[in-house]
């Protein structure tokens, strides 16, 4: 992206909804990212100076110290630069004659950036320190194994880590400049917000251009390091860094909880299903978090999980016990017993999605922050007519007993399939095979009814048992008889996982 690339709408191109999109992204990440180096300062800072003080951890190093010390007057900018956002937002909102938009098309973000642009310049100063700082805490945490458990009690008040915190600015100032781009692909030249939105642009880009190429550098050890973990993965590339590990949550499959680990990229996920197992790298075009509600699952029949459990586990090889990774009853009855299922999430690619479950809210939160970081480095807000759809969350037909489709009761004579578009259970009698890039493919009538299966997506070709093996759902003959010849599960091949 130049610094002279400034777009603009096409003519009679729909812009309003984009940009209150683009504002309400705006404020949101605006608020969880004073919020976190609120934190930082109040939490963090305080808890460090207070363990050391005691003598129970070492002298943090005079360069970590440097950099600690430019977390303050970026937080005192940002959090005054938030103010002046929302105040302008408001005043906007009352003048504008549709209060339907939380946030009117009409509002002048672009004059508070342009507002603030010249004290932006606290950015390159943090930048100035953060490689010598973050190595300096790297080998910190090495030399002091008490460290790291010294900052266990503010990463769980916090919700993030102290390493993730310290990025934050050098991700935050970059996505200032995308932001901007795609504020200006959506304002009209007419627009009165135009002309400040172009002077803040042309301001604030040529500051932040280099700090991708930073945080790269500085997290080459961690991919590297994560890449170890996993040997089979090439995860090395330029410009790849890690921006969210979360070692070990659990993962939603119908009736069974399994253990799963999951690393956001700057440009692609990996999800690990049952947690330490081979992975699966997809480089993703469109990525999304949805908070859920507490909800309650039925665990059926704990002898039988205890059978899948095995079944599941012992697919893979770096398992070390039939149980692990699976949700354990230890009721020694047969009766079903319901569970509440607290901080999920529906974590939404193009190539496949997932019901997490984390270990508290607030990391959660975190994870669905640096989601939506992620959406606006692939500019998902301001241009949602040209990204690729959603994977729908896989159904476990373990957990449907009724055709979604016309309610019909299933038995022996009425099976269970799989619509492959939206991924809902069906009866043989709601679906038809649809043949899309010369292979067949299972529709419910509802989705072919409304012309959803003329083009082959993504998540089409792939498929979740019921045990969590991933399999390809790609078919040139009948589903249940290939998987009469075949009784192995195979893997899903990794090409299939490629950027388009």
């Amino acid at each position: 992206m130049s610094q002279l690339d400034i777009p603009y709408p096409q003519k009679g191109e729909e812009w309003e909804s984009k940009r209150s999109n683009l504002i309400s992204t705006i404020i949101s990440t605006e608020r969880q990212y004073v919020q976190f180096l609120y934190h930082f300062i109040y939490e963090y800072r305080v808890s460090l100076a207070d363990v050391s003080r005691q003598g129970l951890i070492q002298n943090i190093p005079a360069e970590t110290e440097e950099l600690f010390m430019k977390i303050a007057p970026i937080y005192k900018m940002n959090n005054s630069f938030l103010s002046l956002l929302e105040n302008s937002v408001q005043q906007t909102q009352k003048s504008s004659a549709n209060r339907e938009n939380i946030y009117s098309p009409q509002s002048r973000v672009g004059n508070c950036f342009s507002r603030y642009a010249t004290q932006f310049k606290v950015y390159p100063e943090y930048a100035s320190s953060f490689n010598e700082g973050m190595i300096a805490l790297e080998a910190q945490f090495n030399k002091d194994s008490r460290l790291l458990p010294a900052l266990e009690s503010c990463q769980s008040n916090v919700g993030v880590t102290l390493l993730e915190i310290l990025k934050m600015p050098m991700e935050r100032i970059t996505r200032y400049t995308l932001l901007l781009h795609q504020l200006l692909r959506v304002t009209p030249r007419e627009h009165a917000d135009r002309a400040d939105l172009v002077s803040a642009y042309i301001k604030i880009s040529p500051m932040s251009s280099p700090f991708r190429a930073i945080v790269a550098k500085e997290g080459f050890n961690l991919i590297r390091s994560v890449n170890h973990e996993f040997p089979t993965m090439d995860l090395v590339v330029d410009d790849r860094y890690l921006v969210f590990r979360e070692k070990e949550i659990n993962v939603l499959l119908g009736s069974t909880i399994m253990s799963c680990q999951v690393f956001l990229f700057s440009d692609s996920i990996m999800i690990s299903i049952p947690a330490h197992a081979d992975p699966v790298h997809i480089m993703v075009c469109n990525i999304k978090a949805v908070p859920v509600e507490n909800i309650t699952i039925t665990i059926n029949e704990p002898d039988n999980l205890k059978k899948n459990a095995t079944t599941s586990t012992n697919s893979n090889t770096n398992s070390n016990s039939d149980q692990e990774g699976l949700y354990k009853d230890d009721s020694a009855s047969n009766e079903n017993s319901k569970l509440i299922i607290e901080n999920v999430v529906d974590f939404l690619t193009d190539v496949d999605s997932y019901r997490l479950s984390f270990a508290s809210k607030k990391r959660r939160d975190a994870f669905i922050a640096a989601v939506n970081g992620l959406r606006i480095d692939f500019s998902l807000d301001s241009e949602s007519d040209q990204i690729k759809k959603l994977a729908p969350i896989w159904v476990n037909e373990n957990m449907v007993t009724d055709c979604m489709q016309c309610g019909r009761e299933f038995n022996i004579v009425s099976r269970k399939k799989h619509c492959e578009f939206c991924r809902r259970v069906c009866c043989r009698k709601c679906l038809c095979e649809v043949t899309i890039q010369d292979a067949l493919h299972s529709i419910c009538r509802s989705c072919d009814d409304k012309g959803l299966g003329k083009e082959l997506l993504q998540h089409m070709e792939v498929n979740y048992r019921a045990n969590g093996v991933v399999v390809s759902n790609n078919k040139k003959h009948d589903e249940e008889e290939e998987l009469k010849k075949n009784s192995v599960v195979e893997e899903i091949p990794q090409s299939l996982f490629q950027a388009a």
